[in-house]
């Protein structure tokens, strides 16, 4: 999530910058900018369905309380 602010943040800092200084670096910029953003939530969707599809796998995953005979203690010792 800090990674996520940081570029939002600097992205920000940047589409200022840009709006003050003006000129031809708002054509140039501004595409580089909508593009990083569109990347960047993109990656953002990606990330939370990895987390999501982690999270039920896990549920899969747990088992049932394994019991044991005599047989298989003895054997174990």
């Amino acid at each position: 999530m800090a990674g996520t602010l940081s570029i939002v943040a600097f992205g920000a800092a940047v589409a200022v910058i840009i709006l003050v200084i003006g000129g031809p670096a708002v054509v140039a910029i501004l595409p580089i900018l909508i593009a990083g953003a569109v990347i960047a939530f993109l990656e953002i969707f990606r990330r939370r369905e990895g987390a999501q599809s982690m999270e039920k796998f896990r549920e899969e995953a747990k088992t049932e309380k394994t019991e044991f005979t005599a047989r298989d203690r003895e054997t174990q010792a």
